[in-house]
């Protein structure tokens, strides 16, 4: 598996513990014609067509590898990564490259929702990227994570954000642009994985061409 690949969804992973039950009528989204679409939460973005989109099963196996070198390097981990316990939703998970391509760096982004209806104290998104930061930080000390929660509008759509980077010895730097919306009862979330400048720039492209309604 692609190194930085897996470290894109461990750090995705620790996102999403806090889940517990799901609302009665969920849409997973579908993928057409390079645009993904939702429409539990009135949301399209395009995908660029050379772009690798992962299926299900594809996804699912990232997630339970990534799931399990966590939690068998910190047994302490385990009570968060209870299956039972899990209620959250990967949308969709992209990388400009096939899973285990030779390439240096595996740039890409995943949509998720977590569900927080039974979290009445996570009022707004600053709190919630917070308690994201605890996690990250809980499960590596050595993430560098800005301080600042800002602001970013796109195409209309308040998101909050913040960004993190890591840089193990001998590997390349990862870097991490994490995103929240709450709207019902979930917070919408996207995380962006990139190395360089040229990479975020090609990221953030993709990200104008999200669209969300009420």
């Amino acid at each position: 598996m692609n190194k930085n690949l897996f470290l894109f969804i461990a750090l995705f992973f620790t996102v999403t513990a806090y889940g517990q039950s799901n609302p009665d009528v969920f849409d997973y989204g579908t993928f057409e014609n390079n645009v993904y679409t939702n429409t539990y939460f009135n949301l399209k973005i395009d995908v660029p067509p050379t772009w690798k989109v992962h299926s299900k099963e594809q996804t699912d196996t990232i997630i339970s590898k990534a799931m399990k070198k966590m939690t068998d390097k910190d047994a302490s981990l385990k009570p968060l990564f209870n299956p039972k316990d899990i209620k959250d939703a990967v949308l969709i998970m992209v990388n400009e490259y096939r899973i285990g391509a030779a390439v240096d760096f595996n740039p890409g982004f995943v949509i998720m929702a977590e569900n927080i209806m039974d979290y009445p104290e996570i009022e707004n998104e600053t709190m919630y990227l917070r308690q994201v930061k605890r996690l990250l930080l809980r499960t590596k000390p050595d993430y560098k994570i800005d301080d600042k929660i800002s602001q970013e509008k796109i195409n209309g759509t308040t998101f909050y954000k913040f960004s993190l980077s890591l840089k193990n010895p001998g590997s390349v730097e990862i870097k991490q642009t994490y995103y929240s919306l709450l709207k019902k009862g979930f917070s919408l979330g996207i995380v962006t994985t990139y190395n360089t400048k040229a990479q975020k720039k090609e990221l953030d492209k993709i990200l104008k061409t999200l669209q969300i309604s009420n």
